[in-house]
């Protein structure tokens, strides 16, 4: 019960930024706004492990692309996430608010457990809680953390691994070791770039044990740090490998990929994408990446580490020089990811979080102010910071639900959203009956939003490739979401088809089996 009032604190800090960042007003809303079509996908494996009774290493996405068109079969990332969520909605029913809460609290576990990880080294308790509940308020993760991704579940690990390897130095007992890699490994499983910090740790601690081992203090002698440090990196590293291979081999076998799970560098660039990429980064994402507290935090951070960089432990150095390096590396070996796929460096989070740590760890304002006075300013410096950063996430929430980015407050897919009573209860559409949905070029948001298995045929298509389509497949309906170009495209002239309902803009056609 040491941290127990410690944590009721910091969750109290949590629990303010959650509303004051008005996080709680998205919570009901149906899978939308920015990566959407990701969002979809996530949330499609998710019911299809409620509702198929599928096993964890069979996931599957409502578009029939894989088996020649027969079923979703397909993998990506490990599946924990969903398949979780999938076995509470068999006991709850479909609940996308609960999919959001349940991501969310993992997140602020994970929060919970960077407190305890950074706490004995801090000398000021209010900067270890701010530390501890600023990542929640980044715009870019207080927009994820309540969804459907795993990036945030991931990050989460690692804090929690985190926590493992900081009780290790205190105390080291082989427990903290094992659990530590069991985190640092469900984070990379979960999202491959989480193990980042991992190989930061690995190296920094591989050339401390080959150079001055001061880490003699923890490990004791040489061979048991060999011990500790190889076990751990076959664990963690082996169960990624393992499970890329996995899924990369479910992929091939059932003829369905929805991410390509490879390489995407910066070399594969034309230079116009290039420049694009940076403009579109400083012109909009700079805003979502960090708000305008975070960024003084940020520059003093490294000010401070660049200054003061002789003066670190040897450890702090290297964790420092490894991250950089690895979201450099990242960066570069990812680029064409960075257009417009923000949440791809939401475990790019561990060095930010590892500087700050520095600058408070090494943070001494009785230098400046009265002993007496160094902590109600620390704590000013905390509310201040979190609250601004709170509503900078707050705008950036209703510019993510309300703005461009999602049409203005009407998605173009808002007419799914509450389409599958009619489906079910009018129509008479199962569930498992094939349709095609046009225009959708996803895999899963028509589909997933609907709950239907099925094609998303793109805008694109002419009146011969929906013919194709519907010769190849043949499905029993198609939903048309975009009835103006439908119609202008006189596809209910060329096509065998009738409609035979409406839900909202949504017509429904049934598929003549004549030809």
């Amino acid at each position: 019960m040491h941290y127990a009032k410690k944590l009721l604190l910091l969750f109290t800090l949590l629990l303010g930024i959650f509303f004051a960042s008005e996080s709680y007003k998205y919570l009901e809303l149906r899978p939308q706004g920015p990566h959407q079509w990701r969002q979809t996908d996530c949330a499609s494996f998710t019911l299809n492990y409620a509702k198929d009774d599928l096993p964890l290493l069979e996931p599957s996405i409502h578009k029939l692309f894989s088996d020649n068109g027969t079923t979703g079969k397909t993998a990506g990332e490990f599946p924990l996430l969903y398949y979780f969520v999938g076995q509470v909605w068999k006991v709850t029913g479909q609940n996308e608010p609960l999919y959001r809460i349940i991501n969310l609290s993992i997140f602020c576990l994970g929060l919970l457990a960077l407190f305890r990880a950074i706490y004995p080294f801090i000398r000021h308790r209010a900067l270890a809680y701010l530390l501890a509940a600023l990542p929640l308020s980044i715009p870019v993760i207080t927009y994820y953390a309540p969804n459907f991704l795993q990036n945030s579940t991931a990050l989460s690990m690692v804090f929690i691994a985190w926590s493992f390897v900081s009780a290790f130095i205190r105390n080291p007992k082989i427990g903290y070791a094992l659990l530590a890699t069991l985190f640092f490994a469900l984070g990379g499983l979960l999202k491959i770039t989480a193990l980042i910090s991992f190989l930061a740790l690995l190296g920094t601690l591989a050339i401390d044990l080959l150079w001055k081992f001061d880490s003699r203090v923890i490990f004791k002698t040489k061979k048991r740090a060999i011990t500790i440090l190889s076990t751990s990196a076959a664990f963690v590293l082996g169960s990624s490998a393992l499970w890329y291979k996995m899924a990369r081999d479910y992929c091939t076998e059932h003829g369905g990929w929805f991410t390509f799970n490879d390489l995407w560098p910066i070399w594969r660039s034309t230079p116009e994408y290039i420049k694009s990429t940076f403009d579109r980064i400083t012109d909009y994402w700079k805003f979502e990446f960090f708000t305008g507290a975070q960024y003084i935090l940020l520059v003093l951070a490294i000010v401070f580490v660049l200054i003061k960089f002789k003066r670190l432990r040897f450890f702090e150095k290297g964790m420092i020089g490894f991250l950089v390096i690895g979201n450099l590396s990242y960066f570069l070996l990812w680029f064409n990811a960075a257009y417009d796929h923000d949440y791809y460096f939401i475990n790019l989070y561990a060095l930010p979080v590892f500087l700050l740590f520095v600058l408070f760890k090494y943070t001494d304002l009785s230098r400046w102010l009265p002993k007496k006075a160094s902590t109600p300013v620390l704590w000013v410096l905390t509310i201040v910071a979190l609250g601004w950063s709170a509503s900078s996430a707050s705008k950036s929430l209703h510019m993510r639900y309300n703005g461009w980015i999602n049409g203005n407050g009407h998605n173009q897919f808002e007419d799914f959203f509450d389409i599958t009573p009619y489906l079910r209860n009018e129509l008479k559409i199962d569930r498992k009956v094939p349709v095609i949905v046009y225009p959708d070029p996803s895999y899963s948001i028509s589909l997933y939003l609907a709950d239907q298995v099925g094609w998303p045929i793109r805008r694109s298509a002419n009146a011969a490739e929906l013919w194709y389509s519907i010769n190849l497949h043949q499905p029993a309906y198609i939903l048309v979401n975009d009835t103006t170009d439908f119609n202008r495209r006189n596809y209910a002239e060329d096509l065998p088809i009738e409609r035979v309902g409406n839900h909202k803009s949504v017509d429904i056609y049934q598929i003549s089996r004549e030809q």
